[in-house]
């Protein structure tokens, strides 16, 4: 009877642990963590770069900075987010987003941005490239909105990275 009893437990520990959901699996598949930059332009001409910087630690920091087109430096900064993330399946979630910014048009130095709002979640389906060095943030647009297109994003590479 014990031994009866010994076998239905290991069964249950043997489904129960081979049941349970792989989480860090699914995060391998959708590692995102370093920097990733999106780049708008006018007119063939550079004026902002977003840099997307996904920690280990699992917190995110965004930043937009206004970009002289005469030398391709960095003015000074529109805003700054900062928050964590995680996944869902395929999605990337963003949480607890404190915004910093301008209050009215131009650009700061990045101490100088102050609080605006946080957002508390903001989700986005993950797609990537074949090569995993670009990722496109697909963002739920309601019907009939006048939505902007989604970001695509590029991994910094560490030619890059020293220009950021």
């Amino acid at each position: 009877m014990k031994f009866g009893k010994l076998i239905i437990a290991s069964l249950l520990l043997t489904a129960f642990y081979s049941c349970k959901k792989n989480d860090s699996s699914d995060k391998a598949d959708l590692n995102i963590t370093g920097k990733w930059f999106y780049e708008l332009k006018r007119d063939d001409k550079l004026i902002f770069q977003d840099i997307y910087d996904f920690k280990t630690d699992e917190t995110v920091e965004i930043t937009r900075g206004v970009i002289d087109s005469a030398t391709m430096e960095i003015k000074g900064y529109v805003n700054r987010s900062t928050g964590s993330f995680d996944f869902k399946g395929d999605s990337l979630i963003l949480q607890d987003l404190k915004v910093y910014s301008v209050n009215a048009y131009g650009y700061k130095k990045l101490e100088e941005l102050k609080y605006t709002t946080t957002y508390k979640r903001n989700s986005y389906k993950v797609i990537y490239n074949t090569n995993k060095d670009t990722i496109t943030l697909q963002f739920h647009c309601p019907v009939n909105a006048d939505c902007v297109p989604y970001p695509i994003l590029s991994r910094v590479n560490k030619f890059k990275e020293s220009s950021l």
